[in-house]
């Protein structure tokens, strides 16, 4: 399942949202040894999730225990227990989506209210003050979402007490219940996109265009306040010093580029850095020349998010790989649509 070189991503215990970078140096068994790209500590014995692409380049995670760290510094190593089965998914469709927000609540048995903390298509995260439920317990849930509600049957899988005091209940929907799981799957689409929509802030000068005249006051108003926020903060600085026009976000996570050369199609799997409403920034094993204008495809649920950039700077890093840094050119497209020097991608949906 998990080979040496395989690049890996381990959520982060203590920050569920941060997904640390690693590379498998070796496989025994359901041991794993991994060299961790950033400075981290995790503690033996916790519970994590590891998150990699498969043969198939699909996305896939699996439940593991913190073993023990071997070293720390600058790249650290240690050893993972996988302590699960692997769930496979396109598009990152099953994964976890952190909620941090209180859009999604829940009701228990029609008693207990509950905070989503995260959604899956296949289920939710859930923070209750009780410690009644136990394992393998089936519950009638109740969603309340965009002022809507969703019920079904959720079993209790896994049960932990945060360090708020409060008790964390993982729940998993009854396959049975096909319009529970479309609702999650369409809940979890609809909070990831506005997830990317806010990192980036791409399309909001668009907005009043999209949704009619009547909103374009809105739209206008929306993109002012954004603009003043952002000149009251300290203007961010690149790595040599100057000024950077947008805020960065960070975005973890991997994606293709595709590069045109002649009549050759070169494609590349890198990691995403960050992202802004300008550009985007990803380490790649190889180079790819300045003023380059290439297709980038990072998955999303729901598809892919596809957008043309422009290589304005490309820099060496420690470890050998290459930090990118590019520009959007336009905005990105449009489920199904690909531009013409990139019509023959096999995988367009």
């Amino acid at each position: 399942m998990l080979e040496a070189m395989t690049r890996i991503y381990v959520r982060d215990p203590e920050r569920e949202d941060n997904l640390v970078p690693g590379v498998v140096s070796e496989t025994l068994g359901q041991k794993v040894m991994v060299r961790f790209l950033q400075p981290v500590s995790f503690r033996p014995g916790v519970e994590t999730v590891v998150f990699f692409h498969n043969q198939n380049n699909c996305f896939t995670s699996v439940p593991c225990q913190m073993q023990r760290m071997f070293s720390s510094g600058q790249y650290p190593t240690g050893a993972l227990v996988l302590s699960g089965e692997a769930e496979v998914a396109e598009n990152r469709s099953s994964f976890r989506v952190d909620i941090h927000d209180k859009s999604l609540t829940a009701m228990v048995n029609d008693e207990e209210q509950g905070e989503v903390v995260n959604i899956s298509c296949g289920g939710i995260g859930l923070l209750l003050d009780s410690e009644e439920h136990k394992l393998e317990k089936w519950l009638n849930i109740t969603l309340q979402y965009d002022c809507g509600e969703h019920a079904g049957r959720m079993q209790v899988r896994s049960m932990f007490r945060d360090k708020d005091g409060r008790f964390r209940y993982g729940l998993r929907a009854d396959p049975d219940e096909a319009d529970l799981v479309s609702q999650l799957t369409r809940i979890t689409q609809d909070i990831q996109n506005i997830k990317a929509r806010r990192s980036s802030r791409i399309g909001v000068n668009n907005k009043a265009a999209s949704t009619g005249a009547e909103d374009e006051s809105e739209a206008q108003t929306a993109t002012e306040q954004a603009d003043a926020n952002s000149s009251e903060q300290q203007a961010p600085t690149s790595p040599d010093g100057t000024q950077r026009r947008h805020q960065r976000n960070p975005w973890p996570g991997m994606a293709k580029v595709y590069i045109r050369e002649d009549n050759n199609l070169r494609v590349l799997s890198v990691d995403t850095d960050d992202l802004s409403c300008g550009g985007i920034s990803f380490t790649s094993p190889q180079y790819i020349y300045e003023g380059s204008e290439v297709l980038f495809e990072k998955p999303i649920t729901g598809g892919f998010f596809r957008v043309m950039i422009a290589i304005r700077n490309v820099r060496v890093t420690k470890g050998g790989a290459h930090r990118v840094g590019a520009q959007f050119l336009g905005a990105p497209l449009q489920p199904g649509k690909m531009p013409e020097a990139f019509a023959d991608i096999a995988d367009a949906a």
